[in-house]
C-alpha cells in the first residue's frame, strides 16, 4: 500500500499541476483572430526550443487574447511574431515566437502586437477540392 501511494504521489506531481511547483517567468498577451485547436498548456518554441506555456485563452472584444507564460531568461523585442502552428500533419497546436531584431524589449504584461491564426486545414482542402 505504501508503495502505491508513493506512486500516485510521484505520477501526481510530475505530471499534475504546474501550480504546484510554478516556474518563475513573466506573462505576455497576444490577440489572434482564430486559435481554433490551441489548449491552455500548449507549449510555446522559439526555433524548436520551448520557452514556455500558454496560459490562458479567452475571448475579448471578438478576438481570442491568450496569456502567454514564458520562462525566466526568455527575452523578446517588440517586433516579435505570435503565430500558431501544428505539430505534423494533424498533430497538436503549439505557439511559436519569432523574434526580431528590435533592442525594445517586452515586459511583464504588455502584448505582442504582430500575430498570426492557425492555418485550418479543413478550409485548405475545401479550398482545393472546390475552387478548381
Amino acid at each position: 500500500m505504501v508503495i502505491g501511494f508513493l506512486s500516485f504521489a510521484i505520477v501526481a506531481v510530475r505530471y499534475g499541476s504546474d501550480n504546484l511547483f510554478p516556474k518563475k517567468g513573466y506573462r505576455l498577451e497576444a490577440s489572434f483572430a482564430s486559435v481554433s485547436g490551441l489548449k491552455m498548456g500548449a507549449p510555446i518554441e522559439i526555433a524548436g526550443v520551448g520557452v514556455g506555456r500558454v496560459g490562458e485563452i479567452k475571448l475579448v472584444s471578438g478576438q481570442a487574447k491568450v496569456i502567454l507564460l514564458l520562462n525566466e531568461g526568455i527575452e523578446l523585442g517588440d517586433d516579435v511574431i505570435a503565430s500558431i502552428r501544428t505539430k505534423g500533419l494533424i498533430g497538436e497546436k503549439y505557439l511559436r515566437l519569432t523574434p526580431g531584431i528590435s533592442d525594445d524589449w517586452l515586459v511583464e504584461g504588455d502584448e505582442i502586437s504582430d500575430t498570426e491564426p492557425v492555418v485550418d486545414i479543413e478550409d485548405l482542402i475545401g479550398k482545393f477540392i472546390y475552387d478548381r
